[in-house]
């Protein structure tokens, strides 16, 4: 047991967040104070770390396929933006309408 209450196998199931960072704040404070203190789960944390930094470089980085942006934008639910907003179509009727006055 630790000084905030929380049991030994706790800590030891939190190890892989705070090797991939995405442990923060309180938790990932009382984690380290807690690694400081266990040679065991400084060895944990040591060699998931070093998994970790293996893995992110074994990721190839690809580009999204074609279209993967326009498909996951037609997704995103569109907001009633009320009554007098400008939106983007009024922009962009906007903006033609003055490319048309500005015509030669």
């Amino acid at each position: 047991m630790t000084g905030d209450g929380r049991d030994h196998d706790h800590f030891i199931e939190e190890l892989p967040d705070l090797a991939t960072g995405l442990l923060g704040g309180r938790e990932r404070a009382a984690l380290l104070d807690h690694v400081h203190g266990c040679e065991r789960c400084a060895d944990e944390l040591d060699q998931l770390m070093t998994a970790a930094d293996i893995l992110v470089h074994l990721a190839a980085e690809v580009d999204p396929p074609v279209g993967f942006e326009s498909r996951v934008m037609a997704r995103i639910p569109v907001r009633d933006p009320g009554p007098g907003a400008v939106t983007d179509g009024d922009a962009v009727r906007s903006s033609w309408a003055l490319q048309l006055l500005l015509l030669p």
